[in-house]
């Protein structure tokens, strides 16, 4: 099973309020994922649509990790990508993960997010 290991950087300055996540999968294929910040579980599952990651005057220095794992079920293609949409009140980002299937017809995505 291919794993991609990715890293990316949030700032929060300028937000107040809620910062969530939200998580898609690309290119046909599925996947489903698990959230941890700073260590602890705080979302799993299939849909994961506007996940409270805490509140922004609070995430400065804090590191969430998203572990996807995906499925290819779209077999005409041997792409996939895992897409992160991070927004606070004054800042959206999208963070997007690709890649391609190796011999297998799965792949885990760790996605690091350090919030600064």
């Amino acid at each position: 099973m291919k794993v991609v290991n990715h890293s990316d950087e949030f700032n929060v300055s300028g937000s107040t309020g809620p910062v969530r996540l939200t998580m898609s999968y690309g290119d046909g294929q599925d996947g489903t994922a698990l959230v941890t910040k700073n260590g602890t579980v705080i979302a799993g599952g299939a849909d994961l649509t506007n996940v409270l990651l805490g509140n922004a005057e609070d995430l400065a220095g804090q590191t969430v990790i998203v572990r996807s794992t995906i499925g290819q079920t779209d077999k005409s293609t041997q792409h996939f990508s895992a897409v992160h949409d991070v927004f606070g009140s004054a800042v959206h980002e999208q963070f997007i993960v690709a890649d391609v299937f190796d011999a297998g017809t799965s792949a885990v995505v760790v996605e690091t997010i350090t919030f600064k």
